[in-house]
């Protein structure tokens, strides 16, 4: 029955959150900050030399935020951007291009994350501003366009001031957050 629903349906499910490989793993994000992660005691040890708070486990997630399985394959095929250089009232618009190289129709969840290249303050890795499901028959393609108003890449600064900030920032595309199939940078400039 579950599997003739998801099959007519032809579901597909993202996780929401990113799981731990173990407790020690805990707590796991996929938009760290890159103090968070990558130091020198976070991979694998032994009894005898733990490297830190990981013994046996490297700390990356079991399953990252935006993944999920389907019943077809897709393939990212093209990626561009309206613009690359953008004002403070502009737009981010990114065009994807997606094939369903499968055999069964299917839908799929295309993920736009950003991460600013150069702040006043630390930022995380990646923050998810946009995402949608795309129905996509099978042997066919699917142009996604995805929009981010530059107003969302801000920050909070030292002063808890929300400000975009000019400078360079990272748009990533994928089908999870650690399935990054194209990056695509923009320039954002003063008012």
């Amino acid at each position: 029955m579950v599997y003739s629903v998801c099959q007519k349906y032809h579901l597909r499910n993202r996780l929401n959150v990113s799981f731990p490989r173990s407790t020690g793993n805990t707590p796991c994000f996929y938009n760290h900050f890159v103090t968070d992660r990558e130091e020198p005691f976070d991979r694998p040890g032994t009894p005898d030399d733990p490297k830190g708070h990981y013994i046996f486990d490297i700390p990356d997630p079991l399953w990252n935020f935006g993944s999920g399985l389907s019943y077809t394959q897709f393939k990212y095929l093209n990626c561009s951007l309206k613009d690359s250089v953008l004002t403070q009232t502009g737009t981010v618009r990114v065009e994807i291009e997606v094939e369903n190289a499968g055999t069964r129709d299917g839908k799929e969840v295309v993920q736009l994350y950003v991460r600013d290249k150069f702040s006043s303050v630390a930022t995380p890795i990646q923050q998810l501003k946009a995402f949608k499901k795309e129905f996509i028959k099978a042997g066919k393609r699917s142009k996604v366009i995805l929009e981010v108003p530059v107003s969302k890449l801000g920050l909070y600064n030292d002063r808890m001031q929300y400000v975009v900030e000019p400078g360079e920032f990272e748009i990533q595309i994928g089908s999870a957050s650690d399935n990054i199939h194209f990056k695509k940078n923009v320039r954002v400039g003063k008012e």
